[in-house]
Formats: structure tokens, C-alpha cells, sequence
């Protein structure tokens, strides 16, 4: 078991502001043929006062760390879209009032159901921003993209866990963070953790992916909870089993996403979603909303999909869609960086089979990968003690 979560948050209260102190400069083998342009605004300030009380709420007892002031600056930089064509996105920058660690910390958040939750919009409260000024509170600069769809790129429609958006966006955004914090002789963004829950699990490992391909950022760990990594198994068990509901509202954003994103899918609702149910999903994409787990809660599976797409996947007749999600597999990978991964042990979005399936598979291909079961907390409730896990092995890792 690792720490206990209570989910306690408290009430915004004034904040101080917080004068950011740059560590020293390290030697910059990054290569600086990667301009992004990069605005940054000042966002929030957060209390230390405020963080210790929400860590104790949280994990039930103080960390063994000093708790800093933590200065958030809202970062505007340019990307690709979908299309391709070029656009604006948004992150959030953190920076501890004392930089006591001299490496950084990406931490990738977990889905959003709700637009107005997107980092960049967010202050105190029960969002991602508040988990990522937690991580900066213990001396580590921070940094959380919104992903394309929100915050400055809310225009266009999030594409939930597509390996290529998330990795050119969140891409993009280290390379912005690493401009600005160069140009402000902060620091520099050679050596990185990143961690994630959620989507940001998935994100945190295609992500490695791309670095280790190109080689231009130094990971020293990935952390990843909660996440879905093999789509393909994912699905097959959830229309094999029947059991696993909890997943439905994460499968039916992925189903949506990349059904509007590849056009050699692009198929009527009607040929994944029985009625009304296609209905009821049409209206929301057309309105531009993004579906909750609450609206798919209590349906079977063969009450919600369609007997033609079911007998597709399990009979591997639906050839298009089975290669489409296969493209967002993480699979035949043997990573160079090592991984951890969390999952809730009543967590029921994700399974504990495919988790560890993962495992295995990375192993035998060479990758050095570890487990953490987090005893009695589902899929909500195991964020909390993962983020606290985290940061204990961070500070472990560089006090060693």
C-alpha cells in the first residue's frame, strides 16, 4: 500500500507573490534548430501555506520536504493542428520559489471532461493545475500542457489518447518551455521526469517515444498511472468480458476521437451505437461537448454498440478501425529509459491483466519497466497517492 487519500481540497485564499530564484546554468547540448514562438503571461501565484494544507488533506500527513511558493506563468506557443496547419496551444510553467532540484518535472494530465479544468484556465480547486503546483511545491520546475483542444486551442476538438496530436503538441511544448527558460536564464531543459495518470499515462509513454527517437532531451524515469496502452487489447477484452462498464466513457471519447480524425473511418454513429444512443452522441459532438463517464454508467456493452461492430472487432472483419487503433498501440517498443507503472488495484477503467501485460512485454523486449499496485484506491482515488509516490522516488533518485 502506498499513501492514503482522502481527496481533500481547500478554498482559494489570497496568495503572495512569489520572486523566482535561477539556479545555475548547466552546459545546453540541446539543439537550438527548433524555434517555437513562445508568449508567456503570469497566470497564478500559489501560497505555500495553502499547498501544506492541501498535501495534508490529501496524503494524510505532511511531506518529509520543505513546501515552497510556486509562481505559474501561462505559456502560448505555436504547434501543428490535427490538419497540420500551424496553431496555437497553451500550457502552464510552475516555478518553485526556491529551485532546490536541478532537474524538471512534465506532468501530463489525466482526461478532462470539463473545458473549463484545462490547466491554463484553472486556479485552486480539484484540477490537474493544483496536482502539478503540488510536484512544484517540493522544489522542482514544473510543467503541464493543456493538450491540443484546450486552453488556446479549445477551437478545435481535443482527439482523446491519438498518439500523433498529443506527441506534436506536448513536443511542441517542451521545446517553448526550454526557449523561454534559456532566454530568461532560468535554467535549461536537459534532464526531465515525466510522469502521468490517465490520458497522461498514455501520453507520458508515446511521448518517450518521440524523444528517445530524436534524441534532443534527456528522460531519467517515466512514471505512468491508470493508463490504457495497448488500445487494441483494451478493446477486444472490453467487448469479450462484458464486465469492465467503468471503461465505457474512455472507449466510447477514443471511439469518437478517431473516428473524426482518420478519414478512411469516418462512419455514421449509427454503425458503432445502437439508438438512442447514437443519437444522444451525435447532439453532443455537434454541440461541441465532450461526453461524461455518467452518461454511459449502467449500460452493457451490447446494449450501447452496435452487433455489426462488436462481430467486427472480436472477428477481425473490421479491418480499417482494428489498423487505426493498432497505429495507437504501444507495443513492440523497447524503451531506453526506464519505466514505472501505477494502477489502482480497484481501479475498474483500467484492467490489471492488460497493465501487466505491458510489463511483460516491454521486458522481454529488453526495457526496463517496474510495477506499484496502489492497495484499496480505484481509478479516481489512486491519483493522489501516485503523485505523492512519485515524488518520493524523484527525491530519492537525486539524493542518490
Amino acid at each position: 500500500m502506498l499513501m492514503k487519500s482522502p481527496g481533500f481540497i481547500i478554498s482559494a485564499l489570497a496568495l503572495l507573490f512569489v520572486q523566482c530564484n535561477p539556479i545555475e546554468m548547466e552546459s545546453d547540448a540541446l539543439l537550438d534548430a527548433h524555434p517555437i514562438e513562445v508568449n508567456a503571461t503570469q497566470h497564478y501565484r500559489f501560497k505555500d501555506e495553502i499547498l501544506k494544507q492541501i498535501v495534508l488533506g490529501n496524503n494524510g500527513a505532511a511531506l518529509p520536504y520543505g513546501i515552497e511558493n510556486v509562481m505559474a506563468k501561462k505559456i502560448i506557443y505555436t504547434t501543428a493542428s490535427p490538419d497540420n496547419q500551424p496553431k496555437e496551444a497553451s500550457g502552464i510553467l510552475l516555478i518553485p520559489e526556491n529551485i532546490s532540484e536541478k532537474v524538471i518535472l512534465l506532468y501530463l494530465h489525466s482526461a478532462i471532461t470539463d473545458p473549463k479544468k484545462a490547466p491554463s484556465l484553472s486556479l485552486l480547486g480539484n484540477n490537474e493545475l493544483l496536482r502539478a503546483a503540488i510536484l512544484a511545491s517540493t522544489g522542482f520546475i514544473t510543467l503541464i500542457p493543456d493538450y491540443m483542444g484546450y486552453g488556446a486551442s479549445s477551437d478545435v476538438p481535443h482527439l482523446f489518447e491519438h498518439k500523433k496530436s498529443l506527441v506534436q503538441s506536448n513536443y511542441d511544448f517542451l521545446w517553448a518551455v526550454h526557449q523561454y527558460l534559456k532566454q530568461n536564464k532560468i535554467t535549461s531543459l536537459n534532464k526531465l521526469f515525466i510522469l502521468g495518470y490517465g490520458e497522461g499515462a498514455y501520453s507520458s509513454l508515446v511521448l518517450q517515444q518521440k524523444i528517445e527517437e530524436t534524441l534532443q532531451f534527456q528522460i531519467l524515469h517515466t512514471y505512468a498511472g491508470g493508463g490504457v496502452y495497448n488500445k487494441s487489447r483494451f478493446i477486444t477484452s472490453l467487448f469479450e468480458t462484458e464486465k469492465n462498464t467503468n471503461a465505457l466513457g474512455n472507449f466510447v471519447r477514443l471511439l469518437i476521437s478517431y473516428n473524426r480524425n482518420y478519414k478512411r473511418l469516418n462512419k455514421p454513429l449509427s454503425y458503432y451505437f445502437n439508438p438512442p444512443y447514437s443519437h444522444q452522441i451525435e447532439t453532443i459532438i455537434n454541440e461541441n461537448g465532450i461526453l461524461k463517464d455518467s452518461m454511459v454508467t449502467g449500460i452493457t456493452v451490447r446494449e450501447l454498440f452496435t452487433k455489426e461492430f462488436i462481430d467486427g472487432v472480436l472477428e477481425k472483419t473490421d479491418r480499417t478501425y482494428l489498423e487505426v487503433v493498432q497505429e495507437n498501440d504501444i507495443s513492440d517498443w523497447k524503451p531506453k529509459t526506464p519505466i514505472t507503472l501505477y494502477r489502482g488495484s480497484l481501479d475498474q477503467v483500467t484492467a490489471y491483466a492488460n497493465t501487466l501485460k505491458t510489463v511483460k512485454e516491454i521486458e522481454l523486449l529488453g526495457g526496463q519497466i517496474t510495477y506499484e499496485g496502489i492497495l484499496g484506491k480505484n481509478h479516481e482515488l489512486a491519483q493522489w497517492p501516485f503523485l505523492f509516490d512519485v515524488i518520493h522516488q524523484i527525491k530519492n533518485f537525486n539524493a542518490n
